[in-house]
């Protein structure tokens, strides 16, 4: 893997020029890589797991999981109750790894527990593989451990709660990208899709937020001809989207009296339950919006929306300490990396993390209402700004000039935005 170059050609943190390195050859370890990887792979693991036998299962959720574990047919469509009278409101697919956990080990919180705990350090994990081939080895490192420690995503890993299981595969997509854009290779291209099909199938339409940024990140870095470009992106999107409504196909192809009653709905559709109750409804005033049940807005917060609800007194605290740090990194990177060509690498990256990052944060604006916990999508976003900003401004230090102001400065305006937002005056609602 080539060491990625920054605006300054020089540092001791992997931002620096190796012209000779081949893209896709692995870059050697340093000595002191592996075992902070592991340590905190480590320290993960003991967060998450953490208190496990009395974590906070999803009363809802867990019904549903004791009874997909007992039944195939339950399993397969999501029963909430054993004689599969009647699905969840979700799709299946972030509970399976539920149910099979509590088919092997038995009705224990924990069983159902394990596997989001799992999710988690995988997170973890593969986060630092990404970026440790986009900027290097100290960026890597700092994105590990913001992750690690962003509130939401430690409360969150502990929960029976779908998102942990939608924040590891969109990470594993992004990935694939940056494969993708990095060789000009068409497999990396479609196992993409593959990974945001499986997203898909834990969180719905949520899943599909990071594709605008996919196709804008493919289409202006990759290395190829415009229309060899075209082609493989409609590729790759047709395998989206053939995986994503796979299960939602199946459901609606079986007849209505040989499978559970589509939750959430008021026409038996699972097609319904996906784009009415879990998509269209979240941001219009019509309850029974593409056949979602009526009084649908009931069900689930109102609040948390609006521009400043990321920096509000309930979801600040959750995830937006490194936002400001984030953000600067975004525009200052696009800023230094202007007259790069249109295939920099390092550039690429930060389009692809910014990119997520500003994409949900609208999306999250403008809902009618969200849960806290639906910003734990964004921690891999902040954490991989982080990280790569903070070796970016450290390779400017290094090399000296006026641009060496901006790591010090990164850290005043972070710690700084730190105190503001542990403030208990703090007046954001």
């Amino acid at each position: 893997m080539a060491v990625i170059p920054t605006a300054q050609s020089t540092g001791s943190h992997g931002l620096r020029r190796e012209p000779h390195r081949r893209a896709d050859r692995p870059q050697a370890p340093a000595r002191w890589e592996r075992p902070a990887l592991a340590a905190v792979l480590g320290v993960a693991a003991l967060l998450y797991a953490w208190g496990m036998g009395h974590a906070a299962i999803h009363p809802y959720y867990g019904a549903a999981i004791r009874s997909m574990a007992t039944s195939w047919r339950a399993f397969f469509f999501g029963g909430l109750d054993t004689s599969g009278s009647i699905t969840l409101d979700k799709l299946p697919g972030a509970f399976w790894p539920d149910a099979v956990s509590v088919w092997i080990f038995g009705p224990h919180t924990w069983a159902a527990a394990l596997p989001h705990a799992i999710e988690g350090v995988l997170t973890v994990w593969l986060l630092h593989r990404i970026v440790r081939a986009w900027a290097g080895p100290f960026a890597a490192l700092i994105a590990t451990l913001t992750l690690t420690f962003t509130p939401v995503t430690a409360a969150l890993n502990r929960a029976t709660i779908p998102d942990t299981a939608l924040t590891l595969l969109l990470v594993a997509a992004a990935g694939a990208l940056q494969k993708a854009v990095r060789t000009g290779r068409l497999l990396p291209l479609i196992t993409c899709g593959v990974w945001v099909g499986l997203a898909f199938q834990t969180k719905m339409l949520q899943a599909w937020l990071v594709l605008p940024v996919f196709v804008m990140v493919h289409q202006l870095t990759v290395p190829n001809a415009p229309l060899q470009r075209a082609r493989r992106l409609l590729l790759s999107g047709a395998v989206t989207l053939a995986v994503s409504c796979s299960w939602a196909l199946i459901a609606w192809a079986t007849p209505a009296d040989s499978r559970p009653y589509v939750d959430a709905t008021s026409n038996n559709n699972p097609f319904s339950l996906v784009f009415g109750y879990n998509g269209l409804s979240r941001f219009s005033d019509d309850d029974t919006a593409f056949g979602a049940v009526p009084a649908t807005a009931a069900s689930r917060t109102t609040g948390n929306t609006g521009w400043g609800m990321l920096v509000n007194h309930t979801v600040g605290p959750q995830i937006a300490w490194f936002l400001p740090l984030a953000v600067l990194a975004v525009v200052t990177a696009l800023l230094w990396r202007s007259r790069e060509p249109r295939t920099d690498p390092l550039r690429a990256g930060f389009l692809l993390w910014g990119g997520w990052l500003a994409v949900h944060a609208v999306v999250f604006s403008v809902s009618n209402g969200n849960h806290p916990y639906y910003t734990a999508v964004l921690a891999p976003a902040i954490a991989a700004l982080t990280g790569g900003g903070l070796a970016l401004f450290w390779s400017a230090y290094e090399a000296g000039g006026r641009r060496r102001l901006w790591l010090p400065s990164a850290i005043v305006l972070t710690v700084a935005w730190a105190l503001l937002l542990d403030s208990p005056t703090w007046f954001v609602s």
